[in-house]
């Protein structure tokens, strides 16, 4: 399940909804006008109010996407096959499974306290912002709810 919290990290990380190219089966979160009331969960599927609406065409999700109205959330293994492109890039070589994990925690080690840590409800969350700190040097305010760096 994708709580507010995921979704708002979403909507205000504004390089990687620009990046985002829709595939089939990727999870986004259509925005209604009818006022704060959260209404919407897509990948291929958007619940407004409850019911489901299915997006089966891609006219249907430009003209979403057109609006700006369709927030991408990034399954988990999506976020990781970005740290695992960036490590490529950077690198220049794939990455090994056990020296990526260590990277990785050493970078969590000095980005993330452990108190700020359990702030993230979800690990999609967790992992969101370890992207963002990576890629953009963007750490997650919890009062404002915005990225800031």
């Amino acid at each position: 399940m994708i709580d507010d919290q995921y979704i708002e990290m979403c909507m205000a990380a504004v390089k990687i909804q620009e990046a985002w190219e829709p595939k089939c089966g990727d999870f986004f979160y259509y925005k209604t006008d009818f006022g704060n009331k959260k209404s919407g969960d897509v990948g291929v599927v958007c619940r407004s109010f409850g019911s489901k609406v299915y997006i089966d065409d891609q006219e249907n999700l430009e003209n979403c996407m057109s609006a700006k109205r369709a927030i991408w959330l990034p399954y988990q293994h999506q976020l990781q096959k970005m740290v695992v492109d960036d490590f490529q890039k950077e690198f220049n070589k794939p990455p090994r499974p056990e020296l990526l994990i260590i990277v990785i925690r050493e970078y969590c080690d000095l980005l993330f306290s452990k108190e700020e840590l359990k702030k993230y409800n979800t690990m999609e969350s967790l992992w969101f912002a370890y992207v963002m700190v990576y890629r953009y040097k963007k750490h997650w305010d919890f009062y404002k709810k915005e990225w800031v760096g």
